[in-house]
C-alpha cells in the first residue's frame, strides 16, 4: 500500500481528513477520518506521534477492506474451521458461563439467568451451538471493512448474537432456539419457533388507552411524554398514561 495524497473534505463540523492510497493492481482507495474543529479539540491526541500511529492503523484497516472488496477470499472449508476452533465441550462451557443459576433443561439445553436478569431456557444442543460458532467464525474471516471482525472472533460474535437476541425478545418468549441459521426467541422449545405476542398486546393496550383519553378530553393536548417516578406529564393521570 502506498499513500498518494492527503486532503480536507467538507466544511465546519462535517470536515473529514481524506487519505488516498493505492494497492498494487487495484483501483485507488481512500480512508476517511473525522476532522472537524470540535472533534480535533475533544478527541485528537495532543501527541503528534500518537495521532500518527493511530491514523496509520486506521489507514491499514481501510486498505484491508479495500483489498477484500476487490479480491474476495476463497471459499472457506467449514470442517477445517471447526477443527481450528476450541472443541465442542469448551465452546459449550463458554456459553453456559454467560448465565447464572444454570441447570439442565428437561428436553435439551439449559435454563439460567441472563445478564439482563431474565430466566430463560437456551434450547440448544452443544452441537448446534458449535455449528453456530463455526458459522460466525466463517463470517468473521470473510468480513471486510474498517470495523470488520477478524479470525478468531467467531465465539465473541456468537455470544454477541445471543445477547442481541435476548435483549430484543418478546415478554412471552422464554426460550432461545436455533432455527438452523441463527438464534431466535420463542414461546416453546420445539421448532419451528413460535414468536410471542406480548409486545403487540401491550402496544394495542397503550393505543387503546390513548384513544380513550382523547375521547374523554377531545380539547386536551395529546402526545408521547417521558415519565419518571417524581414527575408526571401534565393533563394525564395514572389511567391515561
Amino acid at each position: 500500500m502506498t499513500v498518494t495524497g492527503v486532503r480536507i473534505s467538507g466544511r465546519g463540523e462535517n470536515q473529514e481528513l481524506v487519505i488516498e492510497f493505492t494497492v498494487s493492481d487495484l483501483p485507488p482507495g481512500e480512508c476517511r477520518q473525522p476532522y472537524g474543529a470540535e472533534w480535533r479539540r475533544r478527541f485528537r491526541p495532543v501527541d503528534p506521534e500518537q495521532y500518527a500511529a493511530e491514523l496509520t492503523g486506521e489507514v491499514q484497516a481501510w486498505a484491508i477492506g479495500h483489498v477484500r472488496k476487490f479480491r474476495p477470499p476463497e471459499p472457506i472449508d467449514r470442517e477445517l474451521v471447526r477443527q481450528e476452533l476450541p472443541p465442542r465441550d469448551e465452546l459449550w462451557g463458554s456459553l453456559t458461563a454467560e448465565f447464572a443459576d444454570v441447570e439442565a433443561a428437561p428436553d435439551r439445553g439449559f435454563r439460567g439467568r441472563s445478564r439482563f436478569g431474565s430466566v430463560l431456557t437456551i434450547a440448544l444442543t452443544p452441537e448446534q451451538w458449535q455449528e453456530h460458532v463455526v458459522s460466525c467464525e466463517i463470517g468473521c474471516r470473510m468480513d471486510y471493512g474498517v470495523d470488520a471482525d477478524g479470525e478468531g472472533d467467531g465465539l465473541l460474535v456468537a455470544i454477541d448474537d445471543l445477547d442481541e437476541t435476548m435483549a430484543t425478545m418478546d415478554p412471552d418468549e422464554d426460550f432461545v432456539v436455533f432455527d438452523g441459521q441463527t438464534l431466535v426467541g420463542s414461546t416453546r422449545a420445539e421448532l419451528p419457533p413460535l414468536p410471542g405476542t406480548g409486545s403487540e398486546r401491550e402496544h394495542e393496550k397503550v393505543m387503546r388507552r390513548i384513544a380513550e383519553a382523547r375521547n374523554k378530553n377531545p380539547d386536551g393536548i395529546s402526545g408521547w411524554f417521558a415519565v419518571n417516578r417524581d414527575r408526571r406529564p401534565n393533563g394525564l393521570d395514572d389511567e391515561e398514561r
